[in-house]
């Protein structure tokens, strides 16, 4: 899954060179909208704690990511359209991420914390670092469409791999 975790955000500046005319001002909205996204969602989790649901949380929102980006191809046709996309992507982005670290705080001990943190950055780093550089490098040959295609399909598909893995469903402390 980390290897699709740059994906978003170079999708977004894809779009915008691509289907609204490399427009500063639509970049922004677009971010802002990806960015107030991520705000929302995260007093929402911060609100209702969901503790108890974390491997859904988790699921849904790789899920919910792979359908917007999928959606983005459609919304194209609207300024409007694609910026509730990128609220939405900002949302779930924003949702798995928080998902990963609040079971990290709460099912491991502090002094194992700090070790077993590190290692998960580490892995899902290095593969999101592999997947910016083969993204940015299809950007120069494949359309904005294709790689949208495989990030989408990437996103989801992991999700389905989560649903398949009985401990990522139960995910919870």
């Amino acid at each position: 899954m980390g290897f699709f975790l740059a994906g978003p955000t170079l999708l977004l500046t894809l779009y915008v060179g691509q289907f609204f005319q490399g427009s500063q001002a639509t970049y922004a909205a677009f971010y802002v909208a990806y960015l107030i996204g991520g705000i929302v969602i995260g007093l929402l989790l911060g609100h209702t704690n969901p503790r108890g649901s974390i491997g859904a949380v988790t699921i849904g929102s790789m899920l919910v990511i792979g359908l917007a980006l999928l959606g983005a191809e459609i919304a194209v046709v609207s300024v409007s359209a694609t910026t509730v996309v990128w609220f939405v992507v900002g949302a779930a982005s924003t949702a798995r991420n928080q998902s990963t670290w609040t079971y990290l705080q709460g099912r491991f001990e502090p002094q194992m914390l700090a070790r077993v943190s590190m290692n998960i950055y580490l892995f899902t780093g290095v593969s999101s670092a592999i997947g910016a550089f083969a993204i940015g490098v299809l950007s120069a040959a494949w359309s904005p469409q294709d790689i949208t295609l495989l990030v989408g399909i990437g996103f989801t598909g992991s999700a389905g791999l989560g649903v398949v893995l009985q401990e990522t469903r139960r995910l919870a402390f």
